[in-house]
């Protein structure tokens, strides 16, 4: 907990919120509204992350929950969204897409994990 909670400070409920969703007091998702770059000027696009607990996976939750950032958004003075996004990361992909979300980059083999490179695809959305 001591290290997410620079990451949680950053979040205002009244600009860049966290919406979580709970099942019996246990947090089994979140989607988390972000600065997408430091400037004045990106102050209407915020960058979107979801985490569904993967016993929770499957369960429509990461639907809701971005239907709920979506509809947010415009409160949150938001005109555009965007999620980054592993490419082989087929559920999240096919949720974004489904949801209008677009690829708008690519990023090839920018991240290594376990001796492994894997490219990154950057997905938006003008609201």
């Amino acid at each position: 907990m001591e290290s997410r909670l620079q990451w949680f400070r950053k979040h205002h409920p009244e600009s860049r919120p966290l919406l979580v969703y709970e099942q019996e007091t246990e947090i089994v998702g979140w989607i988390s509204f972000e600065d997408f770059y430091g400037r004045p000027a990106y102050r209407h696009t915020a960058e979107l992350s979801i985490y569904i607990a993967p016993e929770n996976q499957g369960k429509q939750l990461g639907k809701r929950l971005l239907r709920a950032a979506e509809e947010m958004a415009p409160e949150l003075g938001l005109h555009t969204l965007v999620g980054y996004v592993f490419a082989h990361n087929t559920p999240s992909m096919r949720l974004l897409h489904a949801h209008g979300f677009q690829e708008w980059g690519r990023l090839p083999d920018v991240a290594k994990m376990d001796g492994r490179n894997y490219s990154l695809c950057i997905m938006g959305k003008r609201l």
